[in-house]
């Protein structure tokens, strides 16, 4: 999904006159496609559980969810078409002379030992790369013990689906709240403090699982 996003987001900055304008609604639509999706996940799981003894649940709950993925894509392939056709050869959305050029321009081509000294060399993105890194791995190891209690939690598949459906539209929901507000917070608080919500949040739930767990065990 993510490589979707980016991939959208480098035919849209293409769009001289909507760059400003779709940037913040790359994210809001995302996020909305999010409580929806969740909601669709939930509603597949209904069916499952009215069905009648011997069906396939599984099976008709595949059936339904790669439907919507199909049908998703179609209209995606549809709309770029549409757009590669109408929107891109437009001179009133698009420079194409600055276009041409940039199809004339030479990339420099760097191996992967290059590629990495040259971005080892800028302070700024050794830092982000780094950032990025932790924030990976720090989502990865809370998502696997998570996603483990969830299913001793929840051992009936169709329960499962279910709260993920809910969580989805949670998620999706709260996210589009942070960004509505976003900006607020980055103008009243400042880059640095916004930055350090997520990384405080994380070690301080992780300290609480620690604790759990200790109790647990003892």
């Amino acid at each position: 999904m993510q490589f979707i996003f980016v991939l959208l987001h480098g035919v849209f900055s293409l769009l001289i006159h909507f760059r400003m304008l779709l940037d913040p609604l790359f994210g809001m639509g995302a996020n909305v496609a999010l409580i929806f999706s969740g909601q669709y996940v939930k509603w597949v799981s209904t069916l499952r559980a009215s069905l009648a003894p011997g069906v396939d649940a599984w099976g008709m709950s595949l059936k339904y969810l790669m439907g919507a993925v199909v049908a998703g894509g179609g209209c995606m392939l549809g709309l770029f078409n549409h757009m590669q056709k109408n929107v891109m050869t437009d001179p009133a959305c698009v420079d194409l002379e600055k276009q041409a050029l940039k199809k004339k321009k030479k990339k420099i081509k760097m191996t992967l030992k290059e590629s990495a000294q040259f971005l080892m060399s800028s302070p700024y993105i050794r830092d982000l790369a780094l950032l990025v890194i932790s924030y990976g791995m720090c989502i990865n190891i809370v998502e696997v013990s998570w996603k483990a209690k969830l299913k001793a939690a929840f051992p009936n598949p169709n329960d499962y689906s279910m709260f993920m459906g809910n969580f989805s539209s949670a998620t999706g929901t709260v996210t589009l709240f942070m960004m509505l507000i976003g900006r607020t917070i980055f103008q009243k608080f400042g880059w640095r403090k916004a930055a350090l919500v997520t990384p405080t949040v994380s070690t301080m739930t992780s300290f609480i699982s620690v604790q759990n767990i200790v109790l647990i065990l003892c």
